[in-house]
């Protein structure tokens, strides 16, 4: 069931310069548009880990 299946995980290393969050999208909605496309994906719930990285200078203050 869902537990068996939590305790398998994914990575996900996210450059966020050269893919920023899209215009019109909430940045505190990215992670479960991650988990939510990760699940159709692999058709199975899993532990996700976000790496987000990038050049803060380009990145919006409102998301520190």
């Amino acid at each position: 069931g869902d537990a068996l299946a939590l305790k398998k995980r994914t990575l996900v290393w996210w450059d966020m310069n050269s893919c920023p969050v899209p215009d019109g999208v909430e940045p505190g909605r990215v992670r479960a548009c991650i988990e939510s496309a990760l699940e159709k994906e692999m058709g199975r719930r899993s532990q996700v880990t976000i790496f987000a990285i990038g050049n803060l200078e380009y990145i919006s203050s409102a998301w520190r």
